[in-house]
Protein backbone atom coordinates (compact mmCIF):
# COMPACT_ATOMS: atom_id res chain seq x y z
CA UNK A 1 0.00 0.00 0.00
CA UNK A 2 1.28 3.56 -0.83
CA UNK A 3 2.02 5.98 2.16
CA UNK A 4 2.20 9.45 1.31
CA UNK A 5 5.33 11.13 2.59
CA UNK A 6 5.33 12.80 5.78
CA UNK A 7 6.94 16.13 4.56
CA UNK A 8 7.49 18.01 7.84
CA UNK A 9 10.08 15.26 8.40
CA UNK A 10 13.45 16.26 8.24
CA UNK A 11 15.51 14.51 4.89
CA UNK A 12 18.76 12.36 6.19
CA UNK A 13 21.60 11.49 4.74
CA UNK A 14 22.74 12.47 0.77
CA UNK A 15 23.32 11.35 -2.87
CA UNK A 16 25.95 11.61 -5.01
CA UNK A 17 27.96 9.49 -7.71
CA UNK A 18 30.23 10.61 -10.72
CA UNK A 19 30.18 9.15 -14.47
CA UNK A 20 33.77 8.97 -16.16
CA UNK A 21 33.95 10.33 -19.42
CA UNK A 22 33.74 7.08 -21.22
CA UNK A 23 30.18 5.94 -19.78
CA UNK A 24 28.53 9.12 -21.04
CA UNK A 25 27.23 10.23 -23.86
CA UNK A 26 28.58 13.53 -24.25
CA UNK A 27 32.20 12.42 -23.03
CA UNK A 28 32.19 14.43 -20.31
CA UNK A 29 32.95 13.25 -16.69
CA UNK A 30 29.59 13.56 -14.94
CA UNK A 31 28.85 14.55 -11.23
CA UNK A 32 25.91 13.90 -9.14
CA UNK A 33 25.06 16.27 -6.36
CA UNK A 34 22.02 15.67 -3.88
CA UNK A 35 22.15 16.42 -0.42
CA UNK A 36 19.12 15.40 1.39
CA UNK A 37 17.95 18.53 3.46
CA UNK A 38 15.43 20.74 3.94
CA UNK A 39 14.59 24.08 1.79
CA UNK A 40 16.35 26.30 4.44
CA UNK A 41 18.88 23.80 6.13
CA UNK A 42 21.33 24.80 3.00
CA UNK A 43 20.38 27.52 0.34
CA UNK A 44 22.20 27.49 -2.70
CA UNK A 45 24.72 30.07 -3.47
CA UNK A 46 26.90 31.61 -5.98
CA UNK A 47 30.21 32.84 -4.60
CA UNK A 48 31.74 35.47 -7.06
CA UNK A 49 35.09 37.22 -5.64
CA UNK A 50 37.61 39.94 -7.69
CA UNK A 51 40.40 37.42 -6.78
CA UNK A 52 38.68 34.85 -9.24
CA UNK A 53 36.70 32.64 -7.29
CA UNK A 54 33.87 31.60 -9.02
CA UNK A 55 32.23 28.83 -7.23
CA UNK A 56 28.32 27.84 -7.00
CA UNK A 57 26.79 25.34 -4.84
CA UNK A 58 25.31 24.58 -1.22
CA UNK A 59 25.87 26.02 1.85
CA UNK A 60 25.09 25.61 5.49
CA UNK A 61 24.28 28.70 7.48
CA UNK A 62 26.85 30.96 8.30
CA UNK A 63 29.49 29.00 6.46
CA UNK A 64 31.65 31.27 4.30
CA UNK A 65 32.39 28.36 1.49
CA UNK A 66 30.56 26.20 -1.05
CA UNK A 67 30.17 23.00 0.98
CA UNK A 68 28.88 21.01 -1.91
CA UNK A 69 29.13 22.18 -5.42
CA UNK A 70 31.74 23.06 -8.33
CA UNK A 71 33.79 25.93 -10.01
CA UNK A 72 34.51 26.21 -13.76
CA UNK A 73 36.76 23.02 -13.09
CA UNK A 74 35.62 20.50 -10.50
CA UNK A 75 33.07 19.68 -8.83
CA UNK A 76 32.78 17.81 -5.00
CA UNK A 77 29.68 16.19 -3.13
CA UNK A 78 30.22 14.93 0.34
CA UNK A 79 27.97 12.03 1.45
CA UNK A 80 27.52 10.91 5.32
CA UNK A 81 29.44 8.52 6.25
CA UNK A 82 29.34 6.11 9.03
CA UNK A 83 33.46 6.35 9.51
CA UNK A 84 33.52 5.91 13.41
CA UNK A 85 35.40 8.89 14.38
CA UNK A 86 34.31 9.55 17.96
CA UNK A 87 35.77 8.14 20.95
CA UNK A 88 33.46 8.19 24.50
CA UNK A 89 35.75 7.55 27.56
CA UNK A 90 33.79 6.24 30.48
CA UNK A 91 35.62 8.19 33.46
CA UNK A 92 36.18 6.64 36.84
CA UNK A 93 35.87 10.57 38.98
CA UNK A 94 36.61 11.68 42.86
CA UNK A 95 35.86 14.65 44.17
CA UNK A 96 38.81 16.42 46.77
CA UNK A 97 39.17 18.89 48.82
CA UNK A 98 41.40 20.35 46.08
CA UNK A 99 38.80 19.69 43.38
CA UNK A 100 37.38 16.81 40.64
CA UNK A 101 39.88 14.11 39.60
CA UNK A 102 39.55 11.10 37.21
CA UNK A 103 41.61 7.97 36.96
CA UNK A 104 43.62 7.12 34.49
CA UNK A 105 45.73 3.77 35.01
CA UNK A 106 47.17 3.32 38.13
CA UNK A 107 47.08 7.80 37.91
CA UNK A 108 44.38 10.33 39.41
CA UNK A 109 44.70 13.07 36.92
CA UNK A 110 42.98 16.73 37.53
CA UNK A 111 40.22 17.71 35.39
CA UNK A 112 40.75 21.06 33.59
CA UNK A 113 37.87 23.43 34.33
CA UNK A 114 36.27 26.51 32.68
CA UNK A 115 33.57 28.62 33.25
CA UNK A 116 30.75 29.13 30.11
CA UNK A 117 28.53 31.61 30.59
CA UNK A 118 25.52 31.59 28.63
CA UNK A 119 22.32 34.18 27.81
CA UNK A 120 18.84 33.78 28.15
CA UNK A 121 15.21 34.85 28.23
CA UNK A 122 13.21 34.87 31.33
CA UNK A 123 9.34 33.88 30.85
CA UNK A 124 9.00 38.17 31.02
CA UNK A 125 10.92 38.97 28.15
CA UNK A 126 13.71 40.36 30.60
CA UNK A 127 17.63 38.96 30.02
CA UNK A 128 19.63 36.71 32.24
CA UNK A 129 22.68 34.69 32.15
CA UNK A 130 24.23 31.84 33.89
CA UNK A 131 27.54 30.64 34.77
CA UNK A 132 28.54 26.81 33.86
CA UNK A 133 31.53 24.79 34.85
CA UNK A 134 33.06 22.77 32.15
CA UNK A 135 35.19 19.80 32.85
CA UNK A 136 38.26 18.57 30.58
CA UNK A 137 39.83 15.23 30.71
CA UNK A 138 42.92 14.79 28.49
CA UNK A 139 40.84 12.82 26.22
CA UNK A 140 38.20 15.32 25.99
CA UNK A 141 35.34 17.25 27.31
CA UNK A 142 32.91 15.76 29.69
CA UNK A 143 29.41 15.82 28.34
CA UNK A 144 27.43 13.85 30.77
CA UNK A 145 26.71 11.70 33.37
CA UNK A 146 26.35 7.52 33.10
CA UNK A 147 25.68 6.72 37.02
CA UNK A 148 28.65 7.52 39.09
CA UNK A 149 30.70 8.18 35.68
CA UNK A 150 31.46 10.52 33.98
CA UNK A 151 31.49 10.22 30.38
CA UNK A 152 33.85 12.71 28.24
CA UNK A 153 34.17 12.38 24.33
CA UNK A 154 37.07 12.77 22.25
CA UNK A 155 36.70 13.98 18.00
CA UNK A 156 39.15 15.83 15.55
CA UNK A 157 39.06 19.47 16.59
CA UNK A 158 41.05 21.23 14.09
CA UNK A 159 39.15 24.29 13.32
CA UNK A 160 41.72 26.80 11.17
CA UNK A 161 42.89 23.40 9.10
CA UNK A 162 39.34 22.63 8.49
CA UNK A 163 37.80 25.98 7.45
CA UNK A 164 41.55 25.50 5.11
CA UNK A 165 40.46 22.81 3.22
CA UNK A 166 36.74 23.57 3.15
CA UNK A 167 37.59 26.86 1.29
CA UNK A 168 40.84 26.28 -0.11
CA UNK A 169 38.98 23.24 -2.32
CA UNK A 170 36.56 25.56 -3.84
CA UNK A 171 39.55 27.53 -5.65
CA UNK A 172 40.70 23.81 -7.16
CA UNK A 173 41.49 23.30 -10.63
CA UNK A 174 42.44 19.88 -10.96
CA UNK A 175 42.45 16.11 -9.07
CA UNK A 176 46.10 16.64 -8.03
CA UNK A 177 44.84 19.87 -6.27
CA UNK A 178 41.50 18.41 -4.87
CA UNK A 179 43.52 16.03 -3.21
CA UNK A 180 46.41 17.87 -1.50
CA UNK A 181 42.95 19.82 0.12
CA UNK A 182 42.12 16.35 1.08
CA UNK A 183 45.64 15.80 2.83
CA UNK A 184 44.52 18.18 5.58
CA UNK A 185 42.23 15.21 6.80
CA UNK A 186 39.97 17.34 8.40
CA UNK A 187 36.19 16.17 6.83
CA UNK A 188 35.73 13.79 9.94
CA UNK A 189 31.75 12.78 9.08
CA UNK A 190 31.79 12.05 5.35
CA UNK A 191 32.79 10.63 1.97
CA UNK A 192 33.76 12.70 -1.24
CA UNK A 193 32.31 12.29 -4.64
CA UNK A 194 34.90 14.24 -7.14
CA UNK A 195 34.75 15.31 -10.82
CA UNK A 196 36.21 17.35 -13.16
CA UNK A 197 36.46 18.61 -16.94
CA UNK A 198 39.95 16.90 -16.90
CA UNK A 199 37.79 13.65 -17.14
CA UNK A 200 38.48 12.56 -13.68
CA UNK A 201 36.83 11.29 -11.45
CA UNK A 202 36.96 10.08 -7.67
CA UNK A 203 35.66 8.36 -4.65
CA UNK A 204 37.26 9.53 -1.26
CA UNK A 205 36.05 6.69 1.81
CA UNK A 206 35.74 8.90 4.54
CA UNK A 207 38.58 11.45 5.25
CA UNK A 208 39.70 11.44 9.02
CA UNK A 209 39.55 8.56 11.17
CA UNK A 210 41.64 8.76 14.34
CA UNK A 211 44.27 6.03 15.15
CA UNK A 212 44.04 3.82 17.56
CA UNK A 213 46.10 1.79 19.99
CA UNK A 214 44.36 -2.28 18.64
CA UNK A 215 45.25 -3.83 21.99
CA UNK A 216 42.96 -1.62 23.74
Amino acid sequence: MYEERDFELEPKGSNGFAIGPEKSSSGNALLMINPHTSFYFRPEVHMVSEEGLNAYGAVTWGQFFIYQGFNAHNGWMHTSAKADAIDLFSLEVEERSEGFFYRHGAEWKPFETKTLRLNYKEEDGSMAERDFTAFYSHHGPVIRAEGERWIAIALMVEREKALTQSYMRTKTRNHAEFHQTMQLQTNSSNSTVYADKDGTIAYYHGNFVPVRDPSL
